[in-house]
């Protein structure tokens, strides 16, 4: 009887996939971090970022996915990657319970749920625009970016629905960026919908019900991703 090592694609048993989600990895006596998840499965995860660790060494890992209460997880270093100046760690999970591995499976099927649908961009600074459109893609998102509010109105009333956020920029003077959450809130109530903003205008959005979400000036990929999970403000 053959017993040969499986080969690499033969040993990733979980399926595997973008999943919007952040992890905190700490060692008995160090916190090493918060990181964006970039692929996860039942059986590990590789995220964005260097830990100060060598592989085999064993972390927990605190795990908050879209939706979910988040949860600790044994797991061990199993190789650090470089690709296109980005740095890697990849993870492997060890003695996953039941609940966790489930919990893991339906972020997992919600997110390929979610791979067809797009998020709208409302920007009409178009440097600001295009940054925001990286960023959603580099999380596994597709973007699309407007200047204007009947750009926008054209795309959300397209017959395919295919937006299920819009991201409204209310920086530069909320007045135009309020019609569209208006517009949206009126006529695709189930869109989700979110605002960038820095101080009161933020404020102004949320709480007057025309927003789900603030991501706050000067963002990053891990507040965008965080802003993206957080579903409790629905």
């Amino acid at each position: 009887m053959s017993h040969e090592s499986p080969r690499p694609h033969e040993r990733r048993r979980h399926p595997r996939t973008e999943v919007v989600a952040t992890v905190v990895v700490f060692s008995s006596d160090h916190l090493h971090g918060t990181y964006l998840v970039q692929d996860l499965s039942a059986g590990g995860a590789r995220i964005v970022g260097h830990i100060d660790a060598r592989p085999g060494d064993s972390v927990t890992a605190l795990l908050q996915m879209p939706g979910k209460t988040g949860f600790s997880i044994a797991a061990r270093i199993v190789r650090h990657e470089r690709r296109e100046d980005q740095s890697y760690t990849a993870l492997s999970f060890v003695d996953l319970s039941a609940e966790d591995e489930d919990s893991i499976h339906e972020a997992i099927l919600a997110s390929l749920a979610r791979s067809v649908a797009t998020v709208l961009v409302v920007d009409r600074d178009g440097s600001s625009r295009d940054a925001l459109e990286r960023d959603l893609r580099s999380l596994g998102h597709e973007a699309v970016g407007v200047a204007t509010p009947l750009e926008a109105i054209a795309w959300l009333d397209r017959p395919d629905g295919r937006i299920s956020t819009v991201v409204v920029d209310v920086s530069e003077g909320p007045t135009q960026g309020l019609d569209v959450l208006d517009f949206v809130g009126e006529h695709h109530p189930r869109i989700r919908r979110l605002v960038v903003a820095e101080g009161y205008r933020s404020d102004l959005a949320l709480h007057s019900g025309r927003a789900h979400g603030v991501l706050r000036k000067p963002w990053d990929r891990l507040s965008l991703a965080e802003t993206l999970a957080r579903r409790g403000d629905d």
